[in-house]
This record gives structure tokens, sequence and C-alpha cells, in this order.
């Protein structure tokens, strides 16, 4: 009950503030396809999300559009991709990009002389901006697996933390892109 509700109250919201943009990210895990398999409250919070929206598209006044993003269209329900009628699928990052998203990500941490952005990014051509992030959190777990009892504060992040994290990365991620859908062309 309570997922419908907040449902509920974010397009009572959207209403209120219009102009407004609903984004989803990861509109695959809320939205995903239907099936038999579907838990009761799974298959009555997407029948009220899909009827909130198409009060939305019934009311000739409203100026609310829904965005989605995804790194897995073929998951989202049809009923879905029928309200989204624009599909966007954004690239990924260059490696000037890569790095610059490094760098953002490693912003507010020790990191070591020894951390080469450029080798990085280099190294991660075709991940996405969320899968550097990840790396930049893995790379930050492995000094805390050698602190001790008897250490104050973390040392900083080195390359081969980075390295590390990056290795056990290659071995479990999938190569995608990001999607997005809109709902409504909000000129």
């Amino acid at each position: 009950g309570e997922s419908q509700k907040i449902a509920g109250a974010i397009f009572t919201l959207a209403k209120k503030i219009q102009p407004c943009i609903v984004f989803i990210d990861e509109i695959d895990s809320l939205l995903r396809v239907r099936s038999q398999q579907d838990h009761e409250a799974t298959s009555m919070i997407k029948a009220q999300f899909l009827q909130l929206w198409d009060g939305l598209a019934t009311d000739k006044g409203q100026c609310v559009g829904i965005l989605g993003a995804t790194n897995r269209p073929k998951d989202v329900d049809a009923a879905i991709l029928r309200r989204m009628p624009a599909t966007f699928r954004l690239g990924l990052p260059d490696l000037g990009q890569r790095k610059e998203i490094l760098r953002a990500v490693l912003k507010l941490e020790k990191v070591g002389d020894s951390v080469d952005l450029i080798r990085l990014a280099k190294l991660t051509e075709g991940w996405s901006g969320s899968d550097l992030r990840e790396l930049c959190r893995a790379g930050a777990v492995q000094r805390v697996k050698e602190l001790g009892a008897e250490d104050h504060e973390l040392r900083p992040i080195s390359m081969d933390d980075m390295l590390s994290a990056l290795g056990k990365m290659r071995e479990s991620r999938l190569d995608t892109g990001q999607v997005v859908m809109a709902s409504a062309d909000l000129d």
C-alpha cells in the first residue's frame, strides 16, 4: 500500500508544480514486463502508475512529462513503451568524458599521486558513467580491507587499488549503454 501512496503523491505533486518532468531512473526495475509470476503488490503498483499516467494524458491542461532511463529497454513493459513514443540512445562516454567522470567521482576522496586518470580512462573504454562510479567505489573499498584496529584514518586510494577493482569488475560487467525514453514533448 505504501508504494501506491507514493506513486499517487508523485503525480499529485507533479500536477501542482507543473510544468514538471517526472524522471524514473532504471525504469525497467519499476515497470518491468508484466508476467504471471508478478507479485500482487507489483501488479497493483504498475496498474496504478499506468492509470495515473493516463490521467495526465486526458487532461489537456497538464504540462507534466515522464522520462525514464534504462540499460535494459527490452525489459520495459509494452504498455509503458506505447506511452513513451520517443526513445533516445545515449552513447557511452568517450576518453575525455571518462577521465572527467573519474575525476569528479574521486574529487571527494583522498587519492594518491600514483592514480593515473588517463590510463584508467583508456582501460575503461565502453564503460558507462555508472560503471565508472562503481569502479571508484570499489577502488576506495580496496584500502578499507587493509585497515587495522590501530589505524585511525584511511590511506589515499592508489593506482593498485583502482587496477584491482578494475580487474574484478571486468569479470562481471556487461557492456551496456543508457536509453532514455520520453512520454511527452514539453515545448
